[in-house]
């Protein structure tokens, strides 16, 4: 019974950050969310993701490796948490289970890189 609820609640997550994905996408498509590149801490972002995740990867490792000393990046904080969110639940739903998913994030050649 326990197993069966834990399912349908996921799957409400799931259908939930689709619909909030597919609502975001649709406003930015037609103008009617505009880019708000504040200059940010790309570790909120992360640890804001990874929370969420929490008991999704109960049956994988996450490394996370992200400078601390990283400085504030130019971004629009709902976009990069849809962007991190989707990546962490593909690497977390085709990973294998007890594999290592690794998050990172860091500055290459002056870009700013981040990778699941």
């Amino acid at each position: 019974l326990y197993s069966s609820i834990h399912q349908i609640e996921q799957s409400a997550d799931n259908l939930i950050r689709l619909t909030e994905n597919a609502d975001a996408m649709a406003k930015l498509s037609v103008g009617l969310t505009k880019f708000r590149k504040i200059p940010q801490d790309i570790h909120l972002v992360i640890e804001s993701c990874t929370q969420k995740f929490e008991s999704l990867l109960d049956q994988h490792r996450l490394l996370i490796r992200a400078p601390k000393k990283l400085p504030k990046i130019p971004f629009d904080f709902a976009l990069m948490e849809i962007l991190l969110n989707n990546l962490l639940l593909n690497a977390i739903q085709y990973s294998p289970p007890n594999s290592t998913i690794e998050l990172e994030a860091d500055l290459l050649d002056g870009s700013f890189v981040l990778s699941v």
